[in-house]
This record gives C-alpha cells, structure tokens and sequence, in this order.
C-alpha cells in the first residue's frame, strides 16, 4: 500500500512517525489536534502517542539534544531552542528545588523532535 510519505528519504521508523503526527495534528502542531483525532477511541488515540514517540528516536534526540536538531538541518531551532533551554535550566536551577533540571529538558528535548522534524521534512519549514 502506497502512503504519502513512501517517497521521502527518511527511514521507516520516521514515515510512521510522519503518519501519526498528520492523523494527529494540524500542520504539525504538538498543541493543536484535528477534530477527527479527538473523537477516536482512547486505545486508537494512544497508539497514535506510541507511533509519535518512538522509543528509539525519543531516546536518541533526548541524549543528544540540540546536536540531533543540527544534524537533522533544523539549525534554527536548534540554537533558539538551546537559548530558551539554557535560560530556563539557570532559572529552575536558581529559583526551585529541581537541583538537576538537565533530565526534565532532554525529555522535553525529545518529545518535540517528531513534530519539529514533521514541519521540516513535510511543510518545509522549521517555524
């Protein structure tokens, strides 16, 4: 079965990826989830989740951070995202009792690589 991601130069595991992040979101957006999405069964919808973070790229891109980002050529985001990230770990380190907040930012790190990479690769752009 032909799907409109089969011609990408991207590996299978991005092209499922790519699938479940289109059946989820508009325009790639993490925050904004297509209508049809949410009238989906609580099973269908979790495995839309599962497909988006994948275990190995989700780990990949967490242990890496900013790195992953310039290697996948969203160079952009990348250094705004380093910026913020730094900006934030000063004041979680200062100001709360999260001693390490480095853990809590590669998560984040890794949960929005899927939707980044989906407006980078599908809607050519990194914005």
């Amino acid at each position: 079965m032909e799907n409109k991601f089969s011609n990408l130069d991207v590996g299978h595991e991005w092209k499922k990826v790519f699938e479940a992040v289109d059946e989820k979101c508009v325009d790639g957006k993490w925050w904004k989830n297509k209508p049809k999405f949410n009238q989906l069964p609580k099973k269908d919808r979790k495995k839309i989740y599962n497909d988006i973070l994948n275990v190995k790229i989700f780990i990949i891109s967490a242990i890496l951070g900013p790195f992953y980002y310039l290697f996948k050529g969203m160079w952009m985001k990348a250094i705004v995202y380093t910026i913020i990230f730094m900006y934030v770990c000063d004041f979680l380190s200062r100001y709360s009792s999260l001693s390490e907040p480095y853990y809590l930012l590669s998560v984040i790190w890794g949960g929005l690589v899927p939707y980044d990479y989906y407006r980078y690769k599908i809607l050519q752009k990194q914005w």
